[in-house]
């Protein structure tokens, strides 16, 4: 009797491990298909850049020479040479041409120096209207000074009246010499607006 009964505790068991298996088996079949966890990395997608019309790019192209030549000047301070004077009226006309001036003149008469740079973003260009000597066209964009300073004579850092504009420049378009040329004009602050 005690092998009837082992035989039949071992047979139930059997029956259980079988079933169970066969439970197993019948469910790999049927588990769903676990879809891979995305990334936390974003995906790289370029920034398209903007297509100028070539009015538009050279304008910008001005703008970009009118930085470049504000900038240098700036690091060359407090001295600067009659070849840095006249790379004012290489890139600008009145009424800006004036106004750089008088900057640049401030500037070395109070032993200013600069460091750093600043970075000027486009986001348009576009004709608005033009004067008796040529087209002009304004370039906007966001202006960003908090890399670029002045310090007055002492070492003394000046604080700008502000980081960041939204500034457009107004470039005229003329011709010299029967060639187009592209000069800054005017330069306008909305001071803190991007």
């Amino acid at each position: 009797m005690t092998t009837t009964r082992l035989g039949s505790a071992w047979r139930t068991r059997l029956t259980h491990i079988f079933a169970v298996t066969l439970l197993g088996i019948g469910l790999v079949g049927c588990t769903p298909e676990v879809e891979p966890t995305p990334s936390s990395t974003p995906s790289e997608t370029p920034t398209p850049t903007p297509t100028w019309k070539p009015k538009e790019q050279a304008a910008i192209d001005a703008v970009e020479r009118y930085i470049t030549t504000y900038v240098d000047l700036s690091h060359k301070l407090p001295v600067l040479t009659e070849e840095d004077w006249e790379r004012i009226y290489a890139t600008t006309v009145d009424p800006r041409r004036t106004e750089m001036l008088d900057e640049f003149a401030y500037f070395s008469r109070k032993g200013f120096t600069a460091a750093g740079e600043p970075n000027f973003t486009v986001d348009r260009a576009e004709s608005v209207g033009s004067r008796d000597d040529g087209e002009l066209w304004g370039v906007t964009g966001c202006y960003v000074r908090e890399e670029f300073f002045y310090y007055d004579s002492s070492g003394q850092r000046q604080e700008p009246a502000y980081l960041r504009s939204y500034r457009t420049y107004i470039v005229l378009l003329t011709q010299v010499d029967q060639v187009d040329r592209y000069y800054v004009s005017e330069l306008h602050n909305q001071e803190n607006a991007c």
